[in-house]
């Protein structure tokens, strides 16, 4: 596999489950505890498009704080659904990317994503 191919962990084509918005926000993420810092290029009600060049294989349950500026932070439990590595020497022009989806985001979540993106 070469470093820039997309990779799922459920076979299916990269197609977005719901609409998403772009926004960018400031995310720390983790899969023990919420470490690395990377920003969102997208959002919507059930996940994000994180750029990072600290990607984790798609399956890899992440924990995710959003600091959505005037918001309080919001903190999920979010799975990678795929990833897109970019070569080192590319990441300064294109960061890699990963997807991540929110099995049960919560109430406070879902308010936020309809009211921001409205």
């Amino acid at each position: 596999m070469t470093p820039s191919m997309l990779e799922r962990d459920d076979g299916r084509k990269s197609q977005p489950r719901n609409p998403r918005h772009r926004k960018r926000v400031q995310v720390r993420f983790g899969p023990e505890a919420p470490e690395k810092i990377a920003f969102t290029s997208n959002l919507s009600e059930h996940g994000l498009l994180l750029q990072t060049n600290h990607v984790h294989r798609p399956g890899t349950m992440l924990q995710v704080e959003v600091d959505a500026l005037d918001y309080p932070t919001f903190t999920l439990l979010g799975r990678v659904v795929w990833v897109k590595r970019v070569p080192v020497r590319l990441q300064q022009v294109r960061p890699s990317t990963m997807g991540l989806y929110f099995n049960e985001p919560s109430q406070d979540w879902l308010e936020f994503c309809k009211r921001w993106n409205a």
